[in-house]
């Protein structure tokens, strides 16, 4: 099993201790990116923020790690200040005290003694927990890497990542919105850059370890126009035989939905539509009445209530927007026109927000959130996209560009008899729903429109990842042509 711990402390409640400029981003989107190469969700302990109590994290680890087997990878990603005190080396913790703070952090040394009693025989650490961006430290010294060194030099199947050498700070990138090195282990283990893996397309100790002392420096020259110092190192394996990740199938996905399927992303558009009573908008006050017909009054009545809520939409999603795309504010149009809509056209998509009277139903609103006008296919593929939209959708729509013959589809997909499709349809072939095994979400389809729908909240790629398999079963696997999507 691979399972990962991962702890980012970017906020702390003593106000004497200073922020970690983008732990809490790093640790984030490094969970999203496992999640491809084995890691499930369910088997990461995130711990960010105000989750990342001395009690939690203690007992959080003390139970995963009694819980590892020969047989399991871990992955141990920790980003927040670090120190020394009597020579050994600390983590901190959201509720670490700045007048105490050996008492209220913990000891690396006691975390590495529990992980070297447990069964697990391949772990990976990588720790972002240098001094600050000002060149200061807590305490009295900076973190001190003598019980890495030592820990991975025990026994094999050990590798450790440092941000930068002793004494040195591992500097934040704003242009990215990630620390130097953070962005680029990120990068490293989403597959994006090649020169970090090997030529089997493998992530081992040896390639990530050389990539980061060539990526970091270049990130660094990027986000500052005095030079800054940063030096990353590692402990264990060097030989290349440590493998962290394999990238091969997931590139090799990548290559076939970027040549035959992205084209058709551009004419999709992802939403989720969500229906509340019209007492719950912001603006609704216990005097008022709820409307009891649908017409132009209780139209204009929830477009009022309504606006205070959209206006704190759009500004919500600008802010990541700018986050996590690194967009100037030249580059989002962010439009409140006050008919109970928002939206903000991006250089690479449009996102909107609409609420709107149930027309089967006065006393309920339907919010509707959706990405569309896709400009940049590859964009809403990123982990950028993934942080700014997570879970936020829950139906991916593509619409044809001529209109589907739904009786020529009917029966081309009952010709191939395959067990797995599952039709429904009326007599008149005015309308289709199908299921497919394997493939999460129901297919709604009318001759405008193909949608498959989620019945709960699902990650952007998921939603187009089921799109892209229902693509190649229909168009490479059946030659099913009618739907329109292309052949490239």
């Amino acid at each position: 099993m691979k399972l990962a711990v991962i702890i980012g402390v970017e906020e702390y409640a003593d106000s004497n201790i200073a922020r970690r400029a983008f732990a809490a981003t790093d640790t984030t989107a490094f969970g999203l990116v496992i999640r491809a190469l084995g890691f499930e969700e369910a088997d990461q302990l995130l711990l960010v923020d105000a989750q990342a109590t001395k009690t939690t994290i203690e007992s959080k680890l003390r139970r995963t790690f009694r819980s590892l087997a020969v047989e399991d990878e871990l992955l141990l990603y920790y980003a927040g200040h670090g120190f020394a005190e009597a020579g050994r080396g600390y983590l901190t913790c959201h509720d670490t005290q700045a007048t105490d703070l050996a008492a209220t952090s913990i000891a690396w040394r006691t975390v590495l003694k529990q992980l070297s009693e447990s069964d697990c025989r391949h772990v990976a650490l990588l720790i972002d927990s240098c001094r600050g961006a000002k060149g200061s430290s807590l305490g009295d010294d900076p973190l001190v890497y003598d019980e890495f060194e030592a820990f991975c030099a025990a026994e094999e199947g050990r590798a450790c990542f440092v941000a930068c050498q002793a004494g040195e700070t591992s500097w934040p990138a704003a242009q990215v919105k990630h620390s130097a090195w953070g962005a680029n282990v990120v990068t490293a283990f989403a597959g994006q850059d090649k020169s970090a893996l090997n030529s089997a397309n493998l992530l081992t100790s040896t390639s990530l370890q050389t990539y980061l002392v060539e990526a970091v420096p270049r990130t660094l020259q990027r986000a500052y126009s005095d030079q800054k110092q940063q030096t990353p190192v590692s402990y264990g394996p060097v030989s290349g035989n440590f493998v962290l990740a394999d990238l091969g199938e997931i590139l090799a996905k990548r290559k076939d939905s970027a040549t035959a399927h992205l084209s058709d992303v551009h004419r999709v558009t992802l939403w989720r539509e969500n229906i509340e009573g019209i007492r719950s908008l912001a603006g609704f006050k216990k005097t008022q009445a709820v409307p009891d017909a649908v017409n132009s009054y209780a139209r204009a009545l929830v477009t009022q209530l309504a606006a205070s809520e959209i206006e704190q939409d759009i500004g919500e999603i600008r802010d990541k927007l700018r986050q996590e795309f690194s967009f100037k504010r030249r580059d989002l149009e962010a439009t409140i026109p006050g008919d109970g809509t928002g939206s903000i056209l991006t250089p690479y998509f449009c996102y909107s927000v609409t609420v709107s009277l149930n027309p089967a139903n006065p006393a309920e609103v339907i919010w509707r959130r959706q990405v569309a006008e896709i400009k940049e296919p590859e964009q809403i593929l990123s982990p950028a996209f993934e942080l700014v939209f997570p879970k936020k959708f829950s139906a991916v729509e593509f619409s044809p560009p001529v209109p589907i013959n739904l009786a020529d589809f009917i029966d081309q997909l009952e010709e191939t008899g395959d067990q797995r499709v599952k039709l429904d349809y009326d007599s008149a072939a005015t309308w289709c729903k199908l299921t497919i095994k394997g493939i999460p979400g129901q297919i709604a389809i009318s001759p405008t429109n193909f949608a498959i729908v989620h019945p709960r909240a699902e990650s952007p790629r998921l939603l187009l990842d089921a799109f892209f398999k229902i693509q190649a079963m229909l168009v490479d696997t059946y030659d099913v042509r009618a739907v329109g999507f292309r052949r490239d």
